[in-house]
């Protein structure tokens, strides 16, 4: 018989299901792990138990049998690892730590399902499905994920010890079980240092609106963490009004950037559709002038060329232009691109979104949210430590 003829022979189901989910060779790894840690806990107690002797600490010590024990590694569970025991010596802290029963890389696993969508619930029938009949309880996977709500409470409470430059601050809305009329507001807060280069985010908080006293409360937990308001320079929000009241209230006379990139959106809804792309270009070109005086100028052609067609546009950005053009004056000009607008943040949000929409994510509760935003948030600012245009060196 040929190589081509025993690929076209039928297999029978349970010869593919072996082939498919390698279960021989998991078999033989679990033997081989099973006797690779009985030898090891042997080897520590046989040693253990020499030097106890000849220190005299324990003379009389001899074997006293085995006791038995469960591990799930990352390959399933490895069951009955007979564990050796003295009379007196004990390695109950090594190989095999007391009430330790689960690998550190499964808690990982379950951690990262969790970021991935999966709930309490799809852990447990995904363990289940992988792992066989034991598989893992929703209790299990439930205190697994207890440490990330630790580490979330941590990092929500860290202090802010750096001097942050810049401060950008925008909200997104989250559908959270249980939200009525409208979805909830989680607020977002992220900084930069102008010198160093260094950003990230800074934290959040979940409330039920954008409205002044819910920014008053974030403003005040980061002040509270250590935020130092003298290093502040520029603060970079949209058009909220809530947001920009609370500023006020809270940081008294900082700067306020208001977000260009907003007033040309909004702009860009006032303008008939047929004039819509070549005023949305110049009005954008007023923002990437080198100086407040070209930006000016800029606004001025773009007033003069569209008063008569666009009058209530025209109006818009006159009201609204002098709060876009603040960071002239209180950035260097290669800050001016990311301090103009909330971008910084808006990337950010992107990113979240785009993972949240192809997930369907409907949080059960506040603790669920902020699980996840606090292990998104974490992942982005490891991966996005400065501005493109320093250095990590």
């Amino acid at each position: 018989m040929n190589y081509l003829t025993e690929l076209s022979m039928p297999l029978s189901q349970d010869t593919y299901k072996h082939l498919v989910s390698g279960e021989d060779c998991q078999i033989v790894a679990k033997k081989a792990i099973k006797e690779l840690l009985e030898k090891s806990m042997e080897a520590a107690l046989v040693e253990r138990m020499r030097d106890k002797r000849a220190n005299g600490t324990a003379p009389g010590d001899r074997r006293n049998g085995y006791y038995e024990r469960s591990y799930l590694a990352s390959i399933g569970w490895i069951q009955r690892i007979r564990v050796p025991r003295g009379r007196v010596t004990s390695i109950a802290d090594v190989v095999l730590p007391k009430y330790k029963r689960v690998q550190p890389e499964f808690d990982a696993a379950v951690m990262n399902g969790y970021l991935l969508g999966h709930s309490v619930r799809k852990s447990e029938q995904f363990f289940h499905e992988f792992l066989g009949e034991l598989g893992v309880s929703k209790s299990q996977v439930s205190r697994i994920l207890a440490r990330l709500d630790e580490q979330c409470k941590a990092w929500r409470n860290r202090r802010l010890t750096k001097k942050y430059t810049y401060l950008w601050l925008d909200g997104k809305c989250a559908s959270i079980k249980g939200a009525r009329k409208r979805p909830y507001s989680v607020l977002w807060a992220y900084g930069a240092c102008e010198n160093s280069g260094e950003r990230e985010l800074l934290g959040f908080q979940i409330h039920g609106s954008e409205g002044t006293v819910h920014w008053e409360s974030l403003f005040i937990h980061l002040l509270d963490r250590g935020l130092d308001p003298q290093a502040v320079k520029l603060i970079i929000r949209d058009a909220n009004s809530g947001c920009e009241d609370a500023i006020f209230s809270i940081f008294g006379d900082i700067p306020q950037q208001s977000c260009a990139i907003h007033l040309e959106r909004n702009l860009g809804k006032m303008v008939k559709k047929p004039n819509r792309e070549q005023f949305q270009q110049q009005v954008s070109g007023i923002f990437k002038q080198h100086t407040e005086r070209a930006a000016r100028r800029a606004a001025d052609v773009v007033q003069r060329e569209w008063q008569n067609d666009e009058a209530e546009a025209c109006a818009y950005l006159r009201h609204h232009l002098d709060r876009s053009l603040v960071f002239y004056s209180q950035a260097p000009p290669r800050w001016h691109a990311n301090v103009k607008g909330t971008n910084m943040l808006e990337r950010f949000f992107r990113e979240l979104k785009r993972f949240e929409k192809s997930r369907q994510f409907r949080y059960a509760d506040f603790r669920s949210c902020e699980r996840f935003y606090y292990a998104f948030a974490k992942l982005y600012n490891d991966k996005h430590r400065r501005m493109p245009y320093f250095s990590d060196t």
